[in-house]
């Protein structure tokens, strides 16, 4: 029977991996924050599920909700 060797690449430091990440950004320009929430189980498996059907991320799936229910408004008439 042969041997046969296998090389396993070393993982990079988690750092560089993050830095090597396609960073989505949203249509807006500017700062972003972080939202965290809490959702019954069967509604992650769902959304998680859905998602990758999809071939999108939660994270853009969630913000183009929320731009849609929450429209930017012109700041002149929101001064009003």
């Amino acid at each position: 029977m042969s041997r046969k060797t296998v090389t396993i690449p070393k993982p990079m430091p988690a750092e560089d991996w993050i830095k090597t990440r396609a960073v989505k950004t949203t249509s807006e320009p500017g700062p972003t924050k972080r939202v965290t929430i809490e959702m019954p189980l069967d509604l992650h498996l769902r959304v998680k599920v859905g998602c990758a059907q999809r071939m999108r991320n939660i994270a853009e799936v969630v913000r183009e909700f929320l731009d849609k229910e929450f429209p930017a408004q012109d700041r002149q008439s929101s001064q009003s």
